[in-house]
């Protein structure tokens, strides 16, 4: 039989049958790392990036309001 088990193989354990080892305990003189504080989130934070439409508005609006500053509104910019 091609690609098949012989007989006089021995059988190997399943290995996702294995039972898990325990952590090794701690070394006394060491002291256990302390935990580090969880982070408070921020509400206003936002869930996912902008999408390109979100930003194509975005820009719109901004060009709308620029140009309608006239040229004496916009000469404090220009100079700098």
């Amino acid at each position: 039989m091609k690609g098949g088990r012989s007989k006089a193989e021995p059988k190997k354990a399943d290995s996702k049958l294995a039972v898990k080892k325990s952590a090794p305990a701690a070394k006394p003189g060491k002291k256990p790392a302390a935990k580090k504080a969880k982070a408070t989130k921020d509400p206003n934070k936002p869930k996912r990036p902008a999408s390109a439409f979100f930003v194509f508005m975005y820009i719109s609006l901004s060009l709308s309001i620029h140009m309608s500053y006239t040229y004496s509104d916009k000469y404090k910019y220009v100079c700098r």
